[in-house]
């Protein structure tokens, strides 16, 4: 989907928070990979290292599968230094988006990203989306 147009109302909100994480950075072919595929919502339920595979297709075998844990780390880092003052203002605790250790039982930090995402910042986007909409409307031509 990278290269293609959003289908869907999650898929632009996907996109448009892509680029706002991934502006400045633009050696992150991977991590936008990553972004998209580990957070799209069909993939929820999907294993890590299943996306990984799926990256490493998307990127003909380019991909570096044990390297999947600093790929995670760095889109997670890269989402709190893009939202910080939303998601602390939201109540989500970054400190419980720090990678955490093999064989802890909590909730992944990728987990607690995406009900962030899609429980916060998606309704919040859509609704001043649909203002904006609401105003192109209603102003008088």
């Amino acid at each position: 989907m990278v290269n293609s147009q959003p289908q869907t109302l999650q898929e632009q909100f996907l996109l448009h928070t892509r680029q706002q994480i991934f502006t400045h950075n633009h050696n992150s072919e991977r991590q936008k990979l990553f972004f998209w595929d580990r957070l799209h919502p069909n993939n929820f339920e999907k294993k890590t290292s299943a996306i990984a595979r799926q990256i490493d297709k998307e990127l003909n075998g380019t991909f570096n599968l044990n390297g999947i844990g600093g790929t995670l780390g760095a889109v997670i880092d890269q989402i709190v230094n893009t939202f910080r003052e939303q998601i602390e203002r939201d109540g989500v605790n970054l400190e419980g988006l720090q990678l955490k250790k093999r064989g802890v039982s909590d909730v992944s930090p990728w987990q607690k990203y995406y009900h962030w995402l899609w429980d916060k910042a998606f309704p919040r986007w859509g609704f001043t989306k649909l203002q904006k909409q609401k105003q192109v409307v209603s102003k008088p031509g």
